[in-house]
């Protein structure tokens, strides 16, 4: 004797339902990437107002030493140093951070100064990018991490040389 559940159960059609699982966590990925996107801004919009009470207009910064704050040169979209010429990870890190290379660049910093050269077109994807060459950057001590998210130059970095 089959009982009413046994028979829905037989019935129930295993690859709608699987799809419709799938459709839904896609959604769910989805609701994930914008609360995500929604809490960035949230943080950008926190650090703009940090950066618009403090005395320096790009951000936290600190001497060669790294014993206190200092201005860093501001980067201009009137000038660029490469002569129009579009880089990616790495070199496009060196390029900025090399115009002040005793300033501790925040990511948001060196997104603007991209953004300023129009090497980037979409900010985001964009700072993921970043953030992956910083982080490896970083793993092969071609930046020292002043805290999260801020970086400088390391020193045999800075004229242009590699890693010895």
């Amino acid at each position: 004797m089959t009982s009413k559940i046994e028979g829905w159960l037989a019935s129930l059609p295993e690859e709608d339902v699987m799809a419709e699982l799938h459709d839904l966590e896609g959604q769910l990925r989805e609701l994930e990437r914008q609360v995500a996107l929604r809490r960035e801004v949230l943080a950008m919009k926190r650090r703009w107002a940090a950066d618009e009470t403090s005395s320096e207009v790009e951000g936290p910064a600190v001497d060669s030493n790294g014993s206190g704050p200092t201005v860093g040169t501001a980067v201009s979209p009137d000038e660029d140093p490469d002569d129009g010429d579009v880089k990616r990870g790495k070199d496009a890190v060196l390029a900025v951070m090399r115009e002040a290379p005793d300033r501790a660049w925040s990511l948001d910093a060196i997104l603007d100064a991209w953004e300023s050269r129009t090497w980037i077109e979409d900010r985001e994807g964009s700072r993921h990018s970043l953030q992956v060459a910083a982080s490896r950057m970083f793993r092969r001590k071609e930046l020292k991490r002043m805290r999260p998210g801020v970086y400088r130059l390391a020193l045999h970095m800075k004229e242009g040389g590699e890693q010895t």
